[in-house]
């Protein structure tokens, strides 16, 4: 159905119709968060609303990170983000943690605990799930010890799993 809602909102946005923002965030919302995000689609949308002018804010840019880490594509996944940033839209924590938790996914460990440790040096707060995303993979791959130090570290921080933070119910120190 996402097919057919997204040719449906490309002829809206070709018409008359001026489609609130709403519309394009949702549609990019619904493709990065299936299973296998069809990039196709993300970018349709993206590109039509960009197309008619409209004002690219950076929950955009990060719904189309989000896709393109999800399907493990992490080089396009960075020029997206150099393009946010040249668009005056500094990537967040929230951004930061959804390339660590993929690229744990992902089992490539190295690269992401070398963005754990650029984040954490440059005071981005980092969600409980993705300290339990590094603690797990370390774990599915016999690493115990940094799985030990990770974990430690979450108690040294006093990071916990229930402490919602902002209006947005993520997870807050």
């Amino acid at each position: 159905m996402l097919k057919d809602a997204v040719e449906h909102y490309e002829l809206m946005m070709d018409g008359p119709y001026n489609l609130p923002f709403s519309n394009c965030y949702t549609l990019l919302v619904e493709i990065a968060l299936t299973n296998t995000p069809d990039l196709d689609l993300a970018f349709r949308v993206f590109n039509k609303y960009e197309a008619l002018g409209q004002t690219l804010v950076r929950i955009l840019y990060d719904m189309i990170h989000r896709s393109l880490t999800t399907v493990g594509r992490f080089d396009e996944a960075e020029k997206i983000l150099d393009i946010m940033r040249n668009a005056g839209h500094e990537p967040n924590n929230i951004t930061y943690s959804h390339i660590v938790f993929e690229l744990a996914k992902a089992g490539r460990m190295e690269e992401a605990c070398k963005i754990l440790g650029e984040m954490e040096a440059r005071g981005y707060f980092l969600e409980f799930k993705t300290w339990e995303i590094i603690i797990q993979r370390h774990c599915l791959a016999g690493e115990i010890d940094q799985a030990l130090n990770i974990f430690n570290k979450i108690l040294e921080k006093n990071i916990l799993a229930d402490r919602p933070f902002g209006s947005l119910g993520k997870w807050f120190v």
